[in-house]
């Protein structure tokens, strides 16, 4: 194949053509950014996020029934998990109790298990 010579501008280069590949670049980025749009507004066009309004019913509900602000930590724990169709009453929260209490203790054990691992390994004793 033959190299153009000096002077001679490249097939790929001339300016015609290097414009009609910007226009059709610029023209898949503005289809793509319509699309994107498209996509972001049909989202919001279906409502709230389920989740989040669950979530934020428990929060309102942890309130009433806890007289705990709805950003406590006590909330926050509480509510997490929540589920569109919960019923946010006292079977709820008296089970989130249970569980905090029940995470609380795990911690403790594992803090013991540790210091007392830290003080075999101290004594000599793997």
């Amino acid at each position: 194949s033959r190299r153009p010579g000096p002077g001679t501008p490249s097939p790929l280069r001339t300016p015609t053509q290097l414009g009609t590949m910007l226009q059709r670049v610029l023209i898949l980025a503005a289809a793509a950014g319509a699309a994107a749009t498209r996509v972001l507004r049909q989202q919001a066009s279906l409502g709230d996020c389920p989740l989040c309004v669950a979530e934020e019913h428990c929060h309102e509900a942890c309130a009433g029934l806890r007289q705990q602000s709805p950003g406590s930590r006590y909330c926050m724990e509480a509510c997490i998990g929540a589920h569109p169709g919960d019923d946010f009453g006292e079977d709820y929260f008296g089970g989130a109790d249970q569980k905090m209490k029940a995470a609380a203790e795990l911690d403790a054990n594992i803090q013991r298990l540790g210091k007392e691992l830290a003080a075999d390994v101290r004594a000599g004793n793997r």
